[in-house]
């Protein structure tokens, strides 16, 4: 199942209208996920990463808000503020920066925060686009690989790679063709999924370095298959790009 996460803060101390931190709470919890995600997962902690982030403050947000907001904006996520005073600090930089990104909402009606959180930020979050990753994935992968047949494999084999794997965070199978290296690892990649990560195999000819970064670098986590039978073949002509990437 995909979840879509969002982060929500409160300004520490901002001193807001008995109750509506609880309103904010309430309503954010009645909220249903983009329609790419099966389900909202809402984070206080800050400690997973985030699909979106929405920051809740009065007139003037803190420096803390300020620096968790910075922080988002460099690593890519989209931020919305609710502002709950009537106007908020009009030359503050986030919030100006807030305002050119369309997403910052304001006032201190409960009534009107409710239905700022029922619409307007509903619609946001429901705006929020996952980029489908630049490599098979997903269910449509595990699809392709039919079923996962690993009786013919040795037991003590998976158990050592399943092991390697566990520790290290990575796994190198080798040996002549035929004798199951790909059948190990898709049988990996299954069990992978099953605990939640995002599954994805990368061809000998889709080794752009840039992207595989990108999505190891990304917000979701990842089990990869990379198949490099067919490097062997490019040795000889881009023996240090090849090298190098390894």
């Amino acid at each position: 199942m995909t979840s879509f996460s969002l982060h929500v803060r409160f300004e520490p101390g901002a001193g807001l209208e008995e109750g509506m931190e609880e309103l904010v709470r309430s309503e954010l919890e009645g909220m249903g996920p983009p329609e790419w995600a099966d389900r909202l997962e809402l984070e206080y902690s800050g400690e997973r990463d985030a699909d979106a982030l929405l920051l809740v403050f009065d007139e003037e947000p803190g420096s803390r808000l300020r620096s968790v907001f910075f922080d988002a904006l460099r690593e890519g996520v989209r931020v919305g503020g609710l502002c709950v005073a009537e106007q908020p600090l009009a030359n503050d930089v986030m919030v100006r920066r807030l305002a050119h990104l369309g997403s910052i909402w304001s006032s201190a009606e409960p009534s009107r925060v409710r239905l700022f959180l029922r619409h307007e930020i509903r619609d946001w979050i429901e705006g929020t686009r996952c980029e489908s990753p630049p490599f098979p994935s997903g269910e449509s992968l595990l699809a392709s690989f039919g079923e996962d047949d690993a009786s013919d494999l040795p037991s003590d084999s998976i158990d050592r790679a399943s092991d390697v794997l566990s520790r290290r965070g990575f796994v190198c199978l080798s040996g002549p063709p035929g004798t199951g290296k790909t059948t190990l690892a898709r049988h990996l990649l299954i069990d992978a999924h099953r605990s939640g990560m995002v599954p994805m195999e990368v061809l000998t000819g889709m080794l752009l370095v840039e992207q595989v970064d990108g999505v190891l670098s990304g917000h979701r986590d990842c089990a990869i298959l990379m198949d490099l039978d067919g490097l062997r073949r490019y040795v000889d002509l881009i023996p240090g790009r090849a090298w190098d990437f390894l």
